[in-house]
């Protein structure tokens, strides 16, 4: 039998909470804006064009552009300085989901829009001009799928990440491959609870925190199974 016995010092863990929002969080808007005339738009509507500054933001908003195959314009300009592009919030682009070969500011296109879908079906990003109409399928160059992505943002009534902290353990040992470990914990080192069991050794380290009460003393201890 393979023992390992530790008294473990405290340590501090701030846990945070992965963040959930009131729903909904995005809507499509039909119609046919300008990107300037969909801002004011979105904002009376109490909300903004849609900043996607991230994977998460982006992958939570797919479901909804997808559910619409025109053009949506977000909230994404460089009509302040050329090539230096800015969500509406100011803050700059650090993420992207570019199409290929944009942004071109091809007769200087200052704002961003996710592609209709049968000219991307990836639903990409590309620049446009403010009042542009071949933004879609259409006749000829006029667009008549058109719309913009309204995103509302968190409120005062939604889940935000909060901070927790707590005292905690953390418990190392050497496992071996292909053996299966048990973790105890004690007060005294006469009687042994079970922490965890069914951990399979992986040839390397195992490393495992366990929650305490404020200046408790245990020891732990890891057995082959």
């Amino acid at each position: 039998m393979k023992i390992h016995n530790k008294l473990l010092s405290v340590v501090i863990l701030c846990i945070l909470a992965a963040p959930t929002f009131a729903a909904p969080r995005f809507q499509v808007i039909e119609g046919s804006y300008t990107w300037q005339q969909a801002k004011v738009d979105a904002e009376s509507r109490g909300g903004r064009l849609a900043v996607l500054k991230s994977q998460e933001l982006l992958d939570a908003a797919a479901p909804y552009i997808a559910s619409f195959e025109g053009a949506l314009w977000i909230g994404l300009t460089d009509e302040a300085q050329e090539g230096q592009w800015k969500w509406i919030t100011g803050e700059a682009l650090t993420f992207s989901n570019w199409w290929t070969g944009q942004p071109s500011n091809s007769g200087g296109e200052d704002y961003g829009h996710i592609n209709w879908k049968a000219r991307d079906g990836l639903r990409r990003w590309n620049d446009a001009n403010n009042d542009d109409v071949n933004a879609g399928p259409g006749t000829g160059n006029l667009n008549n799928l058109k719309g913009y992505l309204l995103e509302y943002p968190p409120g005062d009534g939604d889940v935000l990440p909060y901070s927790n902290t707590v005292l905690a353990v953390e418990f190392q040992f050497s496992s071996d491959l292909g053996k299966v470990y048990t973790i105890e914990s004690s007060t005294n080192m006469d009687n042994w609870t079970v922490e965890e069991y069914g951990i399979a050794g992986t040839g390397a380290l195992i490393r495992r925190f366990y929650s305490i009460s404020n200046n408790s003393e245990k020891y732990y201890r890891a057995l082959v199974e």
